[in-house]
């Protein structure tokens, strides 16, 4: 199967799965699986085009609970939630809140492209949902768990080192994004 193709076949998934359920999660997996510093994350396409609410994407779960954590997401922006920046919420994350924030325009093409493909342009808008460690903090407080830090990156902020974990930082690297 050629490219192009394949682009198609990708491009007819996202709006089927838009046409029958209001939005598509995409899944991009870690980069080196066995290396516990590597993550992978996930993101909805299709949640400005059916509801005018942002895109969301989770960074550093499971493959498997990031695309539940978004599919409980979307279902509760059906039924007429609007999340928003700077808020917490309950009823996502079993037993925990979980917290958003505006994700800036220049991580757009570095982290979604299947979503700036579908939109056709890098102006689209996405937030982070956040999760916490087991003391209910989120990465930006003070005693956030340290072993857990990499495993979100800031993307509120525009400056690498500080959005950016090392290790993310080096394999976006590796993939020519950065």
């Amino acid at each position: 199967m050629s490219e192009a193709e394949e682009l198609d076949r990708a491009d007819l998934r996202v709006r089927s799965d838009i046409e029958r359920y209001g939005w598509h999660v995409a899944l991009v997996p870690p980069e080196r699986p066995q290396d516990p510093r590597s993550i992978g994350w996930g993101f909805t396409i299709g949640l400005t085009e059916r509801f005018g609410h942002p895109e969301i994407a989770v960074f550093g779960m499971d493959l498997r609970a990031t695309h539940q954590l978004l599919n409980r997401t979307g279902v509760a922006i059906r039924k007429g939630w609007s999340l928003e920046p700077g808020r917490t919420y309950a009823g996502l994350l079993e037993g925990y809140e979980c917290a958003f924030r505006s994700i800036e325009t220049c991580w757009h093409s570095i982290f979604f492209g299947n979503a700036q493909w579908h939109y056709r342009s890098q102006a689209f808008s996405i937030i982070q949902l956040y999760w916490p460690d087991e003391s209910q903090r989120f990465p930006w407080q003070e005693g956030f768990a340290s072993e857990w830090r990499s495993d979100q990156p800031l993307l509120y902020l525009t400056d690498e080192c500080s959005a950016l974990s090392p290790a993310l930082r080096e394999a976006l690297e590796r993939e020519g994004a950065l």
